[in-house]
């Protein structure tokens, strides 16, 4: 099924879309993920020098960056999969009805 998909021009350019939003989606993620250990880095860096109030907001805004990115990862995750099997579903269809006529 998947090569059938897959040689039909509709599935060339299902699959060019998924890839061209996944990478799109994979970007996002890495500049989070950056940030992420950015402000991990500074915190362990200036844990010894910070107040405990200032230590308290940055490790919050770990947290907090942390959880959004998790977000993010699961929502992508979910997305792709939906969008995928969308894809596939449609092209399916286009394929059955060829095959009838």
């Amino acid at each position: 099924m998947q090569k059938a998909i897959s040689g039909v021009s509709d599935g060339k350019m299902a699959r060019e879309k998924l890839k061209t939003e996944f990478r799109e989606r994979q970007a996002q993620l890495d500049k989070m993920q950056a940030e992420i250990k950015r402000l991990k880095t500074s915190i362990d860096k200036d844990r010894l020098f910070l107040s405990q109030d200032a230590l308290a907001q940055k490790e919050n805004l770990y947290h907090r960056k942390y959880q959004e990115f998790e977000s993010k990862l699961e929502t992508f995750k979910t997305g792709n999969i939906i969008e995928g099997e969308t894809l596939t579903k449609n092209i399916l269809s286009k394929l059955k009805d060829i095959v009838r006529t």
